[in-house]
């Protein structure tokens, strides 16, 4: 079996082109960036102005906007097309590498410590509080004991570095490792 781009629409290529190029300019970012309150805003502020990064950072942004879309497009292409139905496990992992997209991305929104990203953090938290029985133990963990605060940015950083992309490359792997042992993307019979 080979892979049908007529059929598919080129678009779990594209997700996972765009994961690369999120890769190397994250990579490239992580060397201008500090994450402390005190002195985010002024890194964005100099990577965006005066900074060789400044290129790399728009690219990062809109790669990472642009892979929200295209994941949303290929799920709704596979669940359209039905071809889910025989690869059940491989759209569960589809759906989960969604959401771990989303929460990157959400994450990111945060990383500039601006107001526009200090509103992002507040509604995390409120809504991560407001989840019955476990919420307040996991605001304390995402967003630091108590509210959004000092603590926020070393751990929405750390979220958004380390913990999501980590997630994002296991699932990635094992919804490629899928797709090679279902025979690729065929229609349904």
């Amino acid at each position: 079996a080979s892979l049908m781009p007529g059929y598919t629409l080129g678009l779990g290529g594209a997700a996972a082109f765009l994961v690369v190029v999120l890769s190397v300019t994250g990579g490239i970012l992580m060397l201008h960036y500090r994450p402390d309150a005190a002195s985010a805003f002024s890194d964005m502020t100099a990577i965006d102005r005066h900074g060789a990064a400044g290129p790399f950072r728009a690219l990062h942004r809109w790669a990472g906007h642009l892979l929200v879309a295209v994941a949303v497009l290929h799920l709704l292409r596979v669940f359209l097309s039905g071809a889910f139905r025989d690869r059940r496990f491989n759209w569960v992992v589809g759906t989960l590498l969604l959401a771990t997209v989303v929460w990157l991305d959400f994450s990111g929104c945060v990383l500039p410590w601006d107001r526009d990203a200090v509103v992002p953090a507040l509604v995390a938290d409120r809504t991560l509080r407001a989840i019955p029985a476990a919420g307040v133990a996991i605001g304390d963990l995402v967003t630091g004991p108590g509210r959004v605060g000092d603590q926020t940015l070393p751990r929405f950083y750390a979220v958004h570095c380390f913990a999501l992309p980590l997630v994002l490359f296991v699932l990635c792997g094992i919804h490629f490792y899928r797709i090679r042992a279902d025979g690729f993307s065929r229609p349904p019979p």
